[in-house]
């Protein structure tokens, strides 16, 4: 009996994580990418061709990306910039280095970037926390 109970449990999990695969947003806002301009959805298609997740505002606009244990570049970081709504990053167990970085300094509104587990060095944190006093970094 305790295993059937189990596993309808762990059924019902997947079925209903299930349902939030494929939402514009799961969290915080529930906006969509309907009126973003073509160069935003470059950026979007291609964040999302590498694994990444992108999670919008109420505004429909890009609020929080999450690329954890993607193939990221440090090129790649490059195309944040095009996000100005962009708040919340994570870059958990990628490649990124202290290169890739130096992309993140023209992305003032970042609150939070997550580095756990990247091979940012710890020059790295100090140069981008330099350059956004504001931002959490967790490294």
């Amino acid at each position: 009996m305790r295993y059937v109970r189990a596993l309808w449990l762990m059924m019902w999990m997947l079925g209903l994580a299930g349902l939030f695969q494929g939402c514009p947003s799961t969290r915080g806002g529930g906006g969509s990418a309907q009126n973003v301009s073509p160069e935003i959805k470059a950026v979007i298609a291609r964040l999302e061709s590498i694994g990444g997740r992108v999670i919008y505002n109420k505004a429909g606009q890009v609020h929080e990306v999450l690329l954890v244990k993607t193939g990221v570049r440090d090129d790649d970081l490059a195309l944040l910039a095009k996000l100005p709504a962009l708040e919340i990053l994570s870059l958990v167990q990628t490649g990124i280095t202290d290169a890739g970085l130096v992309h993140l300094r023209q992305c003032r509104q970042l609150r939070e970037v997550n580095l756990y587990k990247s091979k940012v060095t710890d020059a790295g944190y100090d140069s981008l926390k330099a350059a956004l006093p504001g931002c959490k970094i967790i490294i």
